[in-house]
């Protein structure tokens, strides 16, 4: 089966800036015909997805679970939302969320979604020194 990755972002001008102003950090990734860029908020779209769609689903909404910009957006990160993403996945398929911090509370409600944890620090750039972000890594066995 060919890959196909869906680009899910809410807000349009994210894309444009991305296809006008990175384009010399990213390439033509965008342009990319494996690559579907859906100008669309992806907690429905996760909601709405049939069980066993995705190998991989990679989140970077808000600031994590704590939902700063948005409050709609902490239901990606409760226990519904969990479920949703957990059957969206194919069997064997794994998650990783973004963190602006870590959140033992939000790693909890994930293992208790049945899946497997582990946080993963993530630096801003190669050369920090330290990791600011965390990556909640979330498979699905």
């Amino acid at each position: 089966m060919d890959t196909v990755v869906e680009v899910v972002e809410l807000i349009p001008q994210v894309i444009d800036w991305n296809r006008e102003h990175l384009q010399s950090l990213n390439g033509s990734y965008l342009e990319d015909p494996r690559v579907q860029v859906k100008p669309a908020n992806v907690i429905p779209l996760i909601q709405n997805a049939a069980p066993g769609s995705y190998d991989v689903i990679l989140l970077d909404v808000d600031n994590g679970p704590v939902a700063m910009v948005a409050s709609k957006n902490v239901s990606l990160y409760s226990k519904k939302g969990l479920n949703s993403v957990y059957r969206a996945l194919k069997q064997g398929g794994r998650a990783v969320f973004w963190s602006a911090s870590a959140d033992k509370i939000f790693e909890g409600r994930l293992e208790g979604s049945n899946f497997k944890v582990t946080s993963v620090p993530a630096k801003v750039h190669d050369q920090a020194k330290r990791a600011a972000y965390l990556l909640y890594v979330a498979d699905k066995s």
